[in-house]
């Protein structure tokens, strides 16, 4: 059996100047139906830094949506 989704119809949840979320429903290959919640944005660029070490750094950062500001910080990998 192929594992293959169909997209049966797709419904828009919210569209916004940088993103939009929209939620499809799908066939399954058994022949069931399932849902899919998408995101779609118009394009963005992610860097992970990591050393030689296996540190990962993260900038400093203000997050809008939880109203406060992380520092950098070092993780090990």
């Amino acid at each position: 059996m192929e594992f293959e989704e169909k997209t049966l119809k797709r419904e828009s949840k919210f569209k916004g100047h940088i993103f939009e979320v929209a939620v499809d429903e799908v066939l399954l290959p058994d022949g069931k139906t399932a849902g899919r919640e998408l995101i779609f944005h118009k394009g963005a660029v992610a860097v992970l830094a990591v050393t030689p070490e296996g540190k990962i750094i993260i900038v400093k950062q203000f997050l809008y949506a939880f109203c406060l500001c992380i520092h950098t910080k070092t993780f090990y990998l």
